[in-house]
């Protein structure tokens, strides 16, 4: 039997409505626990020096930062689609403290803005959220994990333009000529060749679209345009302690001295201390060793695979600061130098007298060399220390730990926060998009953090109430039994 008639839907659209964004928006909405947890008024006395007393008002910087923190959120890398969808998301735009009938600002607005606000503001906008999650107990501080990664820059190599360069003499035409001129083939090191090569064509060559994106190879990818991202990340709950962007032929061991300090001192701000420290090969150095002695952090940082923490045949003297041969010989410090990369070296050599009769001639130098020499880092105790650290069973746990806490999170900030192709230009830009996306990161972990905290504490207080129920239960039944 039918019980009721057909209904049909027909839209007239209302000239005046009754309607609240906030009654249309769920309390578990993810933007409404946003909006409730960040707090950005610190934002108007920040910013209030770059605006003067007259002309229009610009943008909020509420609203801006909070746009691009949306974006982020979104993955979306266009000013003009965040501006389109946040206009379509009832949710956005009760974050962003609009309502259905109230214009957004104009895409064009958001890119001035952004070459108008200084790297230290999203520095401390990062600091702020950093924070946060210290006092929710995400942070430990102990132990931090450092890697890197080559985020593609917004311009091509065909935008590469020769450096024009001050006149030089004659003879050093011609020796520049001659080294320019070198055979490819002839190198027995095809990778040092090719190595010297991009390090000329860094040092000669520039982008016209971007001045300070640098060439970079990477195994698998060609050669491209790029910067490099630097980022710590603390070891107790995958929180991003540091961040940030490097010239991409910058080695990663001369970037860690400014990302220790860094790292310190946001760590040493919250009441946390970093006692451990650890990196992958790349940033090894015997510089970076001393420092982080001297810093009493230890470091988990394995040696590179050339290092020999021992020579066959020969035992070191530390007390004169010599070597001693299978012969019985003394191979003594003959010179101190420093290379072309700034590394610096003692050399030991033996004497060709006693090389000459000795009976291991053959094996040791062969037919043709008149003296052994040995050269070793003025680092080598603290080489060693990381050598025997790095093959430890704490060392083979900590290089796990690296991986298991650094990797994902570089991953995540180049797959979903769009850091594996930037859309701006000039290593401070970059910068700013680079603490942006780690602070958004941030934020997802704190808002997940919080949301299981909040869980937990439900089925807490749920436990409590039925335990409370059964001994009443119990005393009721006791009772009416007698």
């Amino acid at each position: 039997m039918l019980c009721s008639m057909q209904g049909k839907k027909i839209y007239t659209e209302k000239l005046f409505a009754n309607f609240q964004l906030s009654g249309r928006v769920p309390e578990s909405n993810f933007y409404r626990q946003l909006k409730r947890m960040l707090d950005l008024d610190f934002l108007y006395p920040a910013t209030k020096s770059l605006y003067g007393d007259t002309g229009n008002p610009s943008i909020d910087p509420k609203v801006f930062f909070k746009l691009l923190i949306v974006g982020y959120l979104e993955n979306i890398t266009s000013d003009r689609k965040l501006i389109e969808n946040c206009g379509m998301r009832l949710d956005v735009l009760y974050f962003l403290g609009y309502d259905i009938d109230e214009p957004l600002p104009w895409h064009s607005t958001m890119s001035r803005t952004r070459n108008l606000y200084p790297e230290p503001l999203f520095e401390e906008l990062f600091n702020k959220v950093f924070a946060i999650c210290v006092s929710s107990g995400m942070v430990s501080g102990d132990t931090q994990c450092v890697d890197s990664a080559i985020s593609k820059a917004s311009a091509s190599k065909d935008s590469l333009v020769e450096i024009k360069r001050p006149v030089i003499s004659i003879q050093e035409y011609f020796k520049k000529s001659k080294e320019d001129n070198i055979d490819a083939t002839a190198s027995t090191d095809r990778k040092k060749y090719e190595g010297s090569i991009k390090k000329k064509r860094n040092s000669s060559t520039r982008s016209e679209t971007d001045r300070d994106a640098r060439l970079i190879t990477r195994p698998g990818k060609g050669t491209q345009l790029g910067y490099l991202s630097n980022v710590t990340v603390d070891a107790q709950q995958h929180v991003i302690s540091h961040i940030q962007a490097d010239f991409a032929d910058k080695r990663d061991s001369e970037c860690l001295p400014a990302i220790l300090e860094k790292t310190q001192e946001r760590l040493q701000e919250n009441g946390l201390q970093m006692h451990h420290l650890a990196a992958d090969t790349n940033y090894s150095s015997g510089e970076n060793y001393e420092l982080l002695e001297q810093n009493k952090i230890t470091a988990w940082i394995p040696v590179h695979g050339a290092f020999q923490p021992e020579r066959e045949g020969f035992r070191y003297d530390e007390l004169n600061d010599s070597y001693q041969c299978a012969n019985n010989k003394q191979i003594p410090l003959r010179s101190d130098y420093t290379d072309k990369r700034g590394n610096s070296y003692k050399e030991y050599r033996s004497s060709a007298r006693d090389c000459k009769t000795c009976p291991f001639k053959l094996h040791c130098i062969g037919e043709k060399q008149q003296y052994k020499k040995i050269k070793r880092t003025v680092h080598q105790t603290l080489y060693e220390k990381a050598y025997h650290q790095q093959h430890s069973a704490e060392g083979k746990r900590m290089r796990r730990l690296r991986s298991s806490r650094a990797e994902p999170v570089i991953g995540t900030l180049m797959n979903y926060l769009g850091l594996r192709k930037l859309r701006v230009r000039g290593i401070v830009a970059v910068n700013k998009a680079m603490l942006l996306a780690a602070m958004v990161y941030n934020l997802k972990k704190l808002m997940n953090h919080t949301a299981r905290k909040s869980k937990a504490a439900a089925q807490s207080i749920r436990k409590t109430i039925f335990e409370v129920v059964d001994v009443i239960f119990i005393i009721r039944t006791y009772r009416c039994s007698y």
